[in-house]
């Protein structure tokens, strides 16, 4: 393995290998779907992902979302018992995160952390506990990592003494979120480590814990909403007519009274 060629956010650019679930390349995901496939998971990665189409027993996987996801759907989607993991270090994951009460920082400086080889770029996350994502899994390799941090959600991984997470988990209603500092963990090159290796099967079995896996890339559109959201969200179904009813052309007068239904029903919610 030739460590030169790790991803190193400052100095690499995004490229159409970095995070393709068929690509081959050091930077590509290739790696990560056939460990979940060889778990017996159907993954799925579309371009576009119709919200509606997620059941209670699938997982979904974000790594490194580009554009704020869409929390309200994923909510009632954990809420009725799905698994979300958001894999993410400088991307917009934390609008979703800070939801949660997750936030998310460089690593402090303080922090005595494990380094390999002696490379401060290279941090060593250990399990400080047993739990099902930490299974036969001594330590993860991380490159150039955020951290994370929770007033009430104990690490799964962190650096030095704990206090800088690496992967949190906590449960959503019947669901849970999972939430990983350092995407590139995941990727074909640092897969190559036997604890990452590990790591990740173990990831995609703990959120596909009864059905698919679907993963969301940088470049992956979400679309429609997810069925149990009109349950928790009753504003739900107002807003997926008010999308449907800004691609109709409608004449000048049905205009004017497509307008006051909706100024009449916004009033009444």
């Amino acid at each position: 393995m030739t460590m030169g060629s790790l991803w190193t956010p400052a100095l690499v650019e995004a490229d159409e290998d970095e995070y393709g679930v068929e690509s081959g390349a050091w930077n590509g995901l290739q790696d990560l779907v056939t460990i979940a496939r060889a778990a017996g998971r159907e993954v799925l990665a579309p371009p576009v992902l119709d919200l509606s189409a997620l059941k209670p027993r699938d997982g979904l996987l974000m790594l490194y979302p580009t554009e704020p996801p869409p929390r309200a759907d994923l909510a009632a989607f954990m809420a009725d018992g799905g698994r979300l993991g958001v894999a993410d270090d400088f991307g917009a994951g934390s609008a979703l995160l800070g939801g949660f009460g997750i936030t998310r920082t460089a690593p402090s400086r303080a922090v005595q952390a494990l380094m390999l080889r002696g490379n401060r770029g290279l941090l060593i996350a250990k399990p400080p506990f047993e739990h099902a994502l930490s299974t036969d899994v001594m330590a993860l390799v991380t490159n150039h990592p955020q951290v994370l941090h929770h007033d009430a959600l104990d690490a799964v991984f962190a650096l030095g003494d704990g206090a800088d997470a690496v992967v949190l988990t906590g449960a959503v209603g019947n669901g849970r979120l999972v939430a990983l500092s350092d995407p590139s963990t995941l990727i074909n090159n640092m897969l190559e480590f036997r604890g990452n290796r590990v790591f990740a099967g173990n990831l995609t079995r703990y959120l596909a814990h009864g059905g698919r896996l679907f993963i969301a890339t940088p470049g992956t559109t979400f679309t429609g909403h997810y069925a149990g959201l009109a349950v928790s969200d009753p504003l739900a179904s107002l807003r997926t007519a008010l999308q449907r009813v800004a691609g109709v052309k409608l004449p000048p007068a049905a205009i004017r009274a497509t307008t006051l239904v909706i100024v009449g029903l916004l009033l009444f919610a």
